[in-house]
């Protein structure tokens, strides 16, 4: 869980709430940023809870990064060899619908999230190996 907070106006008819955090997640994020199947034990897919106070008014499953919405690459692929024709990450926005808690059919607020997707090697974090390795005594 990360708790980000928002500044903004609160009216009666319509709010504007903004927030600047930066969550960074390590290499390899975006492939296991996956919902869980149906009948699944034991997973909890990634979603958004909207707080006041400590209510909850509002929630919405994170969908997956939609690739096909990204901007700053340059080119028809996901990432060229270099990241973006820049050489830098890609920004991939999109927006989420969240609903009152045990009704899905009202909406409360809408989230918008950029996604900024770099290389690995690129990355401010890099962890290698990735997986289980020997390593020899006094190396």
């Amino acid at each position: 869980s990360y708790i980000v907070g928002l500044v903004g106006t609160i009216e009666a008819d319509q709010s504007a709430l903004t927030g600047g955090s930066v969550l960074e997640f390590g290499p390899g994020f975006t492939d296991a940023w996956v919902p869980c199947q149906v009948n699944a034990q034991d997973c909890e897919s990634p979603k958004l809870e909207l707080y006041a106070g400590g209510t909850l008014i509002a929630q919405a499953d994170i969908p997956l990064i939609d690739f096909s919405s990204q901007t700053g690459t340059g080119s028809s692929g996901f990432m060229p060899s270099s990241g973006s024709a820049s050489g830098g990450p890609i920004n991939v926005p999109s927006t989420i619908a969240l609903t009152a808690p045990g009704d899905a059919s009202f909406t409360v607020a809408l989230a918008t999230m950029n996604a900024e997707v770099v290389m690995t090697l690129q990355s401010s974090m890099f962890l290698a190996p990735r997986s289980e390795s020997s390593v020899p005594l006094a190396s």
